[in-house]
């Protein structure tokens, strides 16, 4: 529950952070009700594959290893879920992970991630897209003359 009223702010913004919440579906839910009908959510989120979801989840459960990062999205997950709390999401991109694409770095580094890259979960890249609440009428955006 956010101390604000509703349709209080213009921009929320939300990056590497819906991922690390205990209920994604109610925060955007939330997130919907402060945002004024005219506003935008921006998203950054890691996404995985469907099966590197699944290794990320099933590990997670059994060894509570990212126990502060609980849920792992894949494309059409996010979309749904952006989708179900009202939300109509504007050019969506996926973009390489940083680190995966970085030439060096020590060995126990590169072990991580070929280990990541065997278990499906080296592929996932991050997400980006602004997406506007379906309440109200959108004005289209102009720059400043």
């Amino acid at each position: 529950c956010l101390p604000f009223g509703d349709d209080y702010f213009d921009l929320v913004i939300i990056r590497n952070a819906l991922d690390h919440v205990d209920d994604p579906w109610q925060t955007l839910d939330e997130i919907f009700r402060v945002l004024k009908p005219t506003g935008a959510l921006y998203v950054w989120i890691y996404l995985y594959t469907r099966y590197g979801s699944f290794c990320y989840r099933t590990l997670n459960f059994f060894t509570r290893k990212f126990v502060q990062e609980p849920w792992a999205f894949t494309w059409g997950r996010i979309l749904k879920a952006l989708g179900s709390s009202g939300f109509m999401p504007c050019l969506p991109a996926a973009e390489d992970r940083p680190h995966n694409l970085a030439p060096n770095g020590s060995i126990l580094r590169r072990l991580k991630d070929l280990a990541w890259r065997l278990m499906g979960l080296g592929t996932c890249r991050g997400f980006s897209c602004v997406a506007l609440p379906l309440k109200g009428f959108h004005k289209p955006w102009q720059l400043p003359v």
